[in-house]
């Protein structure tokens, strides 16, 4: 699975995140207190030691953990770029779990446990559930540091919920989180909340360029909608969907909110599929390598689609997924963004064989490194396609989304959030969460997940706890 890959290789290339939408939904300062060990912190001479083990799910232990059944890795921050980046890793444990990291510049760090020996449990120094709970240890110079026995215990996904009084609302909400004031949002997509087909191309359009989904009626913006687009001050309004969707009235309310501190454009096009492509273009104006296909005639299988095409950096295209082929325009932007790989969206009955056979042609049908020119994700159920994508597609992550399988504002609005930080979409029905997906998600080692969505589409039961 690519989140093994991504723990194995990349997490020496990626640092968590500090600021913005990932430190909004802690509530908590990113870079806490350091526990000082004093001194110089200028010579590259500072060591770590101390033991790691962990507990069974029915509570015995803890188990120590052996070679290639964690990780132990040290983050450190760099006051040059702001950022933390991976100072040293290791998988190697010597008897009751015993680790040493030697040769550390000194500096402030963050500890991250990781292990597999029991059940897939990670935790940070001290006693830190979430990354933005962990402890700062600010090393001295030419130091021998203990940190003691670390001992990580199973815990079950917390939740949580993101609502508002309606979609509109919701969305509203979701957006705050995306762009925390004072911060001024780069763009902001408006589509339909009462239609799907125009706005599933623009959450991933949204993300990446790092704004936020914002729905309206067709015929008046509402007051709470009025009110973000002023907050937020926006540099760029994309109206998603001709005056049939959003009308003349809605965007001379945005032009007058927006005033002459931003630019203001509708996007659209014949139909849905041309709207889609429109989109594409005006947002990836750069080649991209990847991109993923869905039908345009029902939304459950872009709503996974969409977040998980926003983490590999591509867009989502809508196609009539009932052709026998791949339509010229769709192979023209294809060829136009340069792309060597896509992935469908759901089984032969929402996109074709022909359409996949012809995507296959199109790319040339030689097999890439780590995958195939065109790769097919679909489940038994919109569920289980949405499972099938979150897991190839997501490295291990602290948070995750759940929105209603039924419905398809609350996934929509939530895309650019879940892109912020790098997080899933899991669909649900409206009273339970899915054992498979809740077994995904500690795998994954999730630890929060928010529902999006209030209590009308997603029950006050998955908060405590239900599965089905």
């Amino acid at each position: 699975m690519r989140w093994m890959l991504a723990l194995l290789v990349t997490a020496l290339l990626v640092s968590p995140p500090g600021v913005g939408p990932a430190a909004a939904l802690s509530g908590v300062d990113p870079r806490p207190p350091a526990d000082s060990a004093g001194g110089d912190v200028t010579t590259p001479t500072a060591s770590i030691r101390g033991w790691v083990s962990s507990y069974r799910l029915d509570g015995t232990g803890p188990v120590p953990l052996t070679d290639g059944r964690g990780f132990v890795t040290a983050w450190r921050f760099d006051e040059s770029s702001g950022g933390w980046a991976v100072s040293a890793s290791t998988s190697q444990f010597g008897p009751s779990g015993s680790f040493s990291l030697d040769g550390l510049p000194a500096g402030d760090y963050i500890f991250e446990f990781t292990s597999y020996a029991t059940a897939p449990v990670m935790g940070y120094y001290r006693d830190g559930r979430f990354w933005a709970d962990a402890t700062v240890y600010r090393f001295a110079a030419t130091s021998d540091n203990y940190i003691g026995d670390i001992a990580l215990r199973p815990r079950p996904v917390e939740f949580d919920r993101i609502s508002g009084a309606d979609r509109y609302s919701t969305a509203v909400r979701i957006s705050q989180t995306v762009v925390p004031s004072p911060d001024r949002a780069p763009v902001v997509y408006l589509v339909s909340g009462t239609s799907f087909a125009d706005a599933l191309s623009a959450g991933p359009a949204a993300a990446h360029h790092g704004g936020v989904l914002l729905m309206t009626p067709a015929t008046g913006l509402p007051s709470v909608v009025e009110q973000e687009i002023a907050r937020l001050a926006p540099h760029r309004v994309v109206i998603v969907g001709g005056a049939a969707a959003i009308s003349d009235v809605v965007e001379a309310r945005v032009r007058a909110l927006v005033g002459t501190g931003g630019v203001v454009e509708r996007i659209f096009g014949s139909d849905r599929y041309a709207t889609s492509r429109a989109i594409v273009s005006d947002a990836f104006p750069d080649p991209v390598d990847e991109a993923f296909v869905a039908t345009g005639r029902n939304f459950p299988d872009a709503l996974s689609a969409g977040p998980a095409i926003s983490a590999a950096g591509g867009p989502l295209i809508l196609v009539d997924g009932s052709q026998p082929a791949i339509d010229d325009a769709t192979q023209t932007l294809l060829t136009e963004l340069d792309v060597s790989r896509v992935f469908i969206a759901g089984g032969n009955a929402a996109v074709s064989g022909g359409i996949e056979s012809s995507l296959s042609d199109l790319l040339g049908g030689a097999p890439l490194p780590f995958g195939e020119p065109v790769t097919r994700y679909s489940g038994d159920n919109r569920y289980e396609t949405a499972r099938l994508i979150n897991d190839a597609f997501f490295s291990p992550t602290e948070y995750g989304f759940v929105a209603s399988g039924t419905g398809f504002a609350d996934a929509l609005a939530g895309t650019p959030l879940a892109a912020a930080v790098d997080a899933p979409i899991y669909l649900a029905p409206g009273s339970c969460v899915r054992s498979e997906d809740y077994s995904t998600m500690v795998f994954s080692f999730v630890r929060r997940a928010y529902l999006l969505g209030g209590p009308a589409v997603l029950a006050d039961s998955i908060i405590a706890g239900a599965r089905c």
